[in-house]
């Protein structure tokens, strides 16, 4: 039931299981479970509900890219670290990159727990490209008109919060491919998250992004 296959050098690491692949939020809750990291780096694009489930660890947000995470992990003496592109950083074991001990996490949650336990773990993600130049101006306009909060970081992290419901949205421009972006969206309320779904999705040249992009 469990499969999990690499890029061409060796950088990321997809892991499958059931025929479905595991999202970035369940195999960092899987790393996590096993307790032995204490600060951990991220990206500002996963489900908040990780640091929720996880009060005890100090997380770092971290802008994208490889070199970021890398000078976090001396600037914060960082444990592990992780991208939603499933790149994985073992900073306390290996003190670098490396994809292969992210399998040996999941083999050993599911020892302890079972992998069926992650599907009882939801996080209500959405994670989307557009090939097309964004008017980020207008966009930011717009939801501020809605009672969103605006913070600048790795592009723009927009979000709302109440005692209800917690919505975010995060943008960024690609700095690889030209007019390109990367847009992140995170709910606790599964209608609010297709609805933004949705009306992000009235733009042209838009493509849901597969796991193996």
């Amino acid at each position: 039931n469990l499969k999990f296959f690499s890029d061409l050098d060796g950088d990321r690491l997809w892991i499958k299981y059931k025929n479905k692949i595991l999202t970035p939020e369940k195999i960092l809750y899987a790393i996590l479970s096993s307790g032995k990291y204490k600060k951990v780096g991220i990206s500002i694009n996963f489900h908040k509900k990780i640091s929720d489930k996880f009060s005890k660890i100090k997380f770092i947000f971290i802008p994208t890219g490889h070199t970021n995470f890398k000078k976090a992990s001396l600037k914060y003496k960082l444990d592990f670290a992780m991208e939603p592109s499933f790149h994985y950083y073992f900073f306390k074991e290996t003190k670098t990159e490396s994809s292969i001990l992210a399998l040996f996490r999941i083999l050993e949650f599911d020892e302890k727990f079972g992998l069926n336990e992650l599907n009882k773990e939801e996080f209500l993600v959405k994670r989307l490209t557009i090939k097309k130049e964004l008017n980020i101006n207008q966009i930011i306009r717009d939801f501020k008109k809605e009672n969103y909060k605006i913070k600048k970081f790795d592009g723009f992290y927009i979000y709302k919060k109440n005692k209800e419901f917690f919505t975010g949205i995060h943008i960024r421009k690609s700095k690889t491919e030209a007019n390109t972006f990367r847009v992140f969206i995170e709910s606790s309320n599964k209608n609010l998250l297709k609805l933004i779904e949705n009306q992000i999705k009235i733009n042209k040249n838009i493509k849901k992004i597969t796991w193996m992009n």
